[in-house]
């Protein structure tokens, strides 16, 4: 269980550090042309992430992996899949809100109601 609490916290940092390396990029992005590079970049911060720190969750899990570094890769690996998916998960809720909560609706709803 402790492993899976590394692997999701480790997730959210992974996912948190690509979603601000995502908007620097939209803000120097000069072409219309969109490259959807986000998972490579996820799957890349998580390899970094899993060889700085030593964390191999298959080794933990006592899973046997040939190498150190084939577990450490593959744990990176996995940090950013995660990552990829809690970003698409945290991104339909924020788009649930968004849709529930439209500030602009309740703007127009209210000034309606004093114009009428």
């Amino acid at each position: 269980m402790h492993t899976f609490g590394v692997l999701f916290f480790f997730s959210l940092g992974v996912m948190a550090i690509t979603m601000w390396g995502d908007r620097i990029y939209e803000r120097l992005r000069q072409s219309k042309l969109r490259w959807e590079i986000w998972p490579l970049v996820a799957v890349l911060v998580g390899v970094g992430l899993a060889f700085a720190s030593g964390f191999d969750m298959w080794a933990q899990w006592g899973v046997h992996i040939r190498t150190l570094w084939l577990g450490e890769a593959l744990t990176g690996a996995a940090l950013g899949g995660t990552a990829v998916a809690l970003r698409s998960i945290v991104g339909f809720f924020l788009s649930l809100h968004r849709k529930f909560e439209d500030q602009a609706e309740v703007v127009e709803r209210q000034e309606l109601r004093r114009v009428a």
